[in-house]
């Protein structure tokens, strides 16, 4: 199931993966306009809506049973009556959802694509214009009219802030759909995917569990429709924006104002716990560089990049801890040296692992994880961070930091302020 809004590259997408000849037929079998229906049912010799379903699992299905669908946000009740209206699901639960209809229809939980634009703005743009000239996809016949039309077309600030606000509203929508049934998610970043187009039909492949040994992808037959219009359009916009101070009520009230572009890399932390560990910026910097003969390890580029690359985690008491080789949790010795209660340094998993609680709950963008893991380029003798990705845009639980002590006998010492953990949206 590729979820989406309009133009976020979805039928680029689905065009890709009928393409593969093993990844299903997807396209948009259900609209709530009923002249979009209407081709299906001409197509397929649809009699009924009892009988609609099943065509459409045939017609969309590759040799290996594979069912590909397309679906945006607004034709999801089409798809619900239209599962209702099917024989086998006469007895299904009144109250059921669309994820448990397709479930038990197609007798095993789909897998989902969420396919999404992060430059909303030009989401928009693309958006009125295909809706006003008829032009959706750039292999669509450009009737002499349709050109005009286009060339026609006068700049209105509101109509693409409208659509900015919907398209926002879309992805808010099929969010809030993934966490109320408690599905995993592949998500698709249109920039991303024209960037990497064959990685990312190889790695769609893989999450769908479908082999690839031997396959070659065509190349796109869709083009990008984006011109010169496009970036003139989106000038003008932000500059309107600015001058207006645009602050336009919105649908949705986690978005009360209007949305431009998503940022990237948005991250919020919650503090749980007065005795947190501190959260400052990652710096530059690290003692042992500084050491290096005229200070040469400074000058490598990518370490000085990846020092700074997220946030730092600092100790609040120092302690030292020892192992003395045995697995069992107690065999961990934990010297606190300073500070008082409480403390934020345990051992409870064994295996010579140091657990630190940290003290956050951690909020990423939709699409975004939280990767957590030791300070960069800060080598410690005898014990390494263990690392993990924490799905912070869902996740309603805090995390804890563990370490994994490497040499028995050895007393290792965390100063006060000392960074414990590095994390960076992923």
């Amino acid at each position: 199931m590729i979820c989406a809004a309009p133009r976020t590259g979805s039928t680029l997408l689905a065009q890709a993966l009928r393409d593969t000849g093993r990844a299903g037929r997807p396209n948009e079998f259900f609209d709530i306009h009923e002249h979009n229906e209407r081709f299906w049912i001409n197509s397929l010799g649809i009699t009924s809506d009892a009988e609609y379903v099943d065509k459409v699992l045939t017609a969309g299905s590759t040799e290996n049973g594979i069912f590909g669908q397309k679906l945006h946000w607004h034709q999801a009740p089409a798809l619900l009556a239209k599962l209702r209206a099917a024989p086998a699901l006469a007895d299904a639960p009144a109250q059921a959802s669309l994820h448990e209809l397709l479930t038990r229809k197609l007798g095993a939980a789909p897998r989902y694509i969420w396919m999404r634009r992060r430059d909303k703005l030009a989401q928009a743009i693309s958006y009125l214009r295909a809706a006003r000239t008829g032009i959706w996809r750039s292999t669509d016949e450009a009737r002499e009219n349709a050109r005009r039309a286009d060339a026609d077309l006068p700049f209105d600030f509101d109509q693409i802030a409208e659509y900015v606000r919907f398209v926002t509203d879309v992805d808010l929508q099929w969010q809030a759909f993934f966490r109320k049934n408690r599905l995993k998610v592949l998500m698709i970043v249109y920039e991303n995917f024209i960037a990497a187009y064959e990685a990312t039909v190889f790695n769609i492949l893989e999450f769908l569990g479908i082999p690839r040994d031997g396959f070659v992808l065509a190349p796109p037959r869709l083009q990008r429709q984006a011109d010169e219009r496009t970036l003139q359009w989106r000038r003008r916009f932000l500059e309107l924006a600015k001058e207006r101070r645009v602050d336009l009520p919105s649908r949705q009230p986690a978005a009360p104002t209007l949305v431009v572009e998503e940022p990237p890399l948005s991250l919020r932390a919650y503090q749980l716990s007065p005795h947190a560990a501190r959260l400052v910026k990652s710096g530059r910097g690290r003692d042992w560089m500084d050491a290096t003969p005229v200070r040469f390890a400074c000058r490598c580029l990518p370490m000085v990049i990846a020092n700074q690359h997220g946030w730092l985690l600092l100790n609040r008491h120092k302690f030292a801890v020892t192992w003395n080789g045995d697995p069992d949790p107690s065999a961990l010795a934990i010297q606190f040296l300073g500070g008082e209660e409480p403390r934020n340094a345990v051992s409870t998993f064994g295996s010579s692992i140091l657990t630190f609680t940290i003290g956050y709950l951690f909020r990423t963008a939709p699409g975004y994880n939280l990767h957590v893991r030791g300070p960069a380029n800060s080598p410690k003798d005898g014990i390494v961070a263990l690392e993990g990705v924490v799905e912070s845009d869902w996740t309603e639980a805090t995390f804890t930091m563990n370490w994994k002590v490497t040499r028995p006998n050895h007393p290792v010492v965390f100063e006060e302020n000392e960074p414990i953990a590095m994390i960076s949206p992923l």
